[in-house]
């Protein structure tokens, strides 16, 4: 069904097909190639007795400056054509206030333990189902997740220095790291699905002198939109290549996760300032704290 510049995904029964293309080509040419991709794919069906659905069939454009107006939900995730995200992070918003409050109006009717279980259980669940995509709304925005999780903490009289290092409950940006971290080493590991291995493929070539299970960050290739790129899980890679031996070595996820974890409970507890809530967020904090 796709042309040669076009690349099908199929996710369960989702069907998805991409096109890149120079900028000083209009939306309107794109769109039409696009279109006799969804053309192709229905003659296909017809000849295969697939029904597509058209209340579900939609082309988007999608480019920080040149993207459609229109809104879009991805395996369940809400994204905006141009890419900041603040549509997702708003519903996500409008979602988890009304739950905190809630929850802070129970908390005479439970000790601190079972006030932070109940956050786990229906507000971190919620808040974290699209960590990978609100990485793009940029850190800025993202601090609105923290701040709503300390103001659960201050009515429970914790600090989240406190809650991290005593009831192992960690801020949303530390949990995003440590996630994203989480899920490029399963890719490491090749227990991800096999299309993750395509879109993250094993460097080759020279290591970069960390370690030798090194991923490949296309970080050169980049020549614009570098900030959407900053944003993103590439920026991730980029840090994971930078951890040190004994960490990518470890053979399962949750093993890797923990030994993270564990450092930042350590350097929260030995740091007075606020630099431990910033961990294996930048290439620059994960070299000066592991290689000083």
């Amino acid at each position: 069904m796709p042309d040669d510049n076009q690349h099908v995904q199929i996710f369960a029964d989702d069907l998805k097909i991409d096109a890149s293309c120079p900028v000083a080509i209009s939306n309107d040419t794109l769109r039409s190639s696009l279109g006799e991709a969804q053309v192709r794919a229905h003659t296909w069906g017809a000849r295969n007795r697939v029904c597509f659905d058209p209340s579900k069939e939609a082309i988007r454009i999608i480019h920080p400056e040149f993207g459609d107006d229109e809104e879009f939900v991805l395996l369940g995730t809400l994204f905006d054509c141009q890419l900041t995200m603040q549509p997702c992070l708003d519903a996500l918003l409008k979602t988890l206030r009304p739950k905190v409050a809630a929850l802070v109006r129970l908390k005479h009717m439970h000790n601190t333990s079972n006030m932070l279980n109940q956050f786990k259980a229906h507000i971190w669940s919620k808040m974290e189902y699209s960590s990978g995509a609100v990485l793009i709304a940029g850190e800025i925005k993202l601090r609105k997740l923290d701040k709503l999780q300390r103001g659960f903490l201050y009515e429970l009289g914790l600090d989240d220095k406190t809650a991290f290092v005593h009831h192992n409950f960690a801020p949303p940006s530390l949990r995003r790291a440590i996630g994203m971290l989480g899920f490029l080493h399963k890719r490491n590991l090749g227990t991800c699905h096999p299309a993750l291995r395509f879109f993250f493929p094993a460097r080759v070539g020279a290591a970069n002198g960390y370690h030798s299970k090194q991923l490949e960050s296309f970080f050169h290739e980049v020549r614009s939109n570098r900030v959407l790129y900053n944003n993103s899980i590439y920026m991730y890679i980029l840090i994971y290549n930078r951890l040190p031996q004994d960490l990518v070595d470890a053979e399962s996820v949750a093993t890797f996760q923990g030994k993270l974890t564990q450092l930042a409970k350590m350097r929260a507890e030995l740091d007075n300032s606020q630099e431990w809530r910033n961990a294996y967020q930048s290439c620059a904090d994960v070299v000066a704290f592991f290689y000083g």
